[in-house]
C-alpha cells in the first residue's frame, strides 16, 4: 500500500477532530491539519495527537485551503477530509485491499454518505460520488465554495464510503449554511450584471418545492425516517437562503430587473 497523507481542514472543531484524526490514521502515514484560526482547542488537540498543524486563514476559499494542505504533504497520495468526516471500518478494509495492487489511477472516487445523529442516510444522500483520494503531483483543487478537483487523466470509482456527520447539532448545520450561502450570494452578485426578479420568484417557489420532492420522494429520503425528512428540508432550505441573500444583495446594488 502506498504511503498516504491525510489533509483535514478545520475551524473550531475541537468536539469532532479526534474522531476524524483516528479515522484518517487507519490509512494514512501522515496527517496534516489546516486550521482556520480556530478559537477553541482544535489546533492543540491535533498537535497532541501527533498531527502537523498549519494555521491559515480560509478567506472563503476552500479550494486554496485544500491545495495549501496538499502542498505540505510528504507523500504523493492525498486523502482529503473535513473534520466532520470519518471512514467506516468496512471502507478502511476495502481501501487497504485496493492498494495491495499497483494502480495507474490519478484519483479515486468514493461515495459520500451523510450521517445524522450516528445514523447513515443512504437514500436522502443520493448517489453522491466525489474524488477524495488523489495524486497531488497530478491534481489540484479549483473554486472557492463548491471547489472541484482538476484531474488530468484517469479516475477510478472504488467501493469506499466517507461518512459526513452533518449534525453536531442543528444549530451547527444552520451556522454552516449561513456561512456558505453568504459567500455564494456575494460571488453570484459579483458575476452578474443584472438579476431577474422573475427568476428569483421561481427559485423561491416552485423550484424549491421541486427540490424537496427530488430529495424526499425521488431519492426515497422517506426511507431514512425522520432523519431523511430533516435532511431533505435542509437541502431545500439552503438554496432558499442563498436565493434570498442574492435578492438582498442585488437590491442593494441596483441590479434587480423584472
Amino acid at each position: 500500500m502506498p504511503l498516504i497523507t491525510a489533509v483535514i481542514i478545520v475551524k473550531d472543531e475541537e468536539a469532532r477532530i479526534v474522531r476524524a484524526i483516528a479515522s484518517a490514521r487507519a490509512v494514512a502515514a501522515e496527517i496534516i491539519v489546516v486550521d482556520d484560526n480556530s478559537s477553541d482547542r482544535t489546533a492543540a488537540v491535533a498537535r497532541e495527537l501527533g498531527c502537523k498543524v498549519v494555521a491559515r486563514a480560509l478567506n472563503g476559499d476552500f479550494g486554496a485551503q485544500r491545495n495549501a494542505g496538499a502542498a505540505l504533504a510528504g507523500n504523493d497520495w492525498v486523502l482529503m477530509l473535513d473534520a466532520d468526516e470519518t471512514i467506516p471500518e468496512p471502507s478502511i478494509q476495502e481501501l487497504r485491499r485496493f492498494f495491495k495492487s499497483d494502480t495507474d489511477a490519478d484519483a479515486l472516487q468514493v461515495r459520500i454518505v451523510n450521517v445524522m445523529f450516528e445514523k447513515p442516510l443512504y437514500y436522502s444522500t443520493g448517489n453522491c460520488r466525489t474524488v477524495r483520494l488523489y495524486r497531488r503531483s497530478r491534481c489540484s483543487f479549483a473554486g472557492d465554495v463548491h471547489e472541484k478537483l482538476s484531474v488530468p487523466d484517469k479516475v477510478i470509482a472504488i467501493d469506499v464510503e466517507i461518512w459526513n456527520d452533518i449534525a453536531k447539532t442543528l444549530d451547527h448545520v444552520f451556522v454552516k449554511m449561513l456561512t456558505y450561502t453568504e459567500v455564494e450570494a456575494k460571488r453570484y452578485c459579483a458575476s452578474e450584471a443584472i438579476v431577474s426578479e422573475r427568476m428569483l420568484r421561481a427559485e423561491l417557489t416552485w423550484r424549491s418545492l421541486k427540490r424537496f420532492w427530488k430529495h424526499y420522494v425521488k431519492h426515497q429520503g422517506f426511507k431514512d425516517g425522520m432523519g431523511g425528512l430533516v435532511l431533505s428540508l435542509i437541502n431545500t432550505i439552503g438554496p432558499l437562503v442563498r436565493w434570498m441573500k442574492i435578492w438582498e444583495c442585488a437590491k442593494r446594488q441596483g441590479k434587480l430587473t423584472r
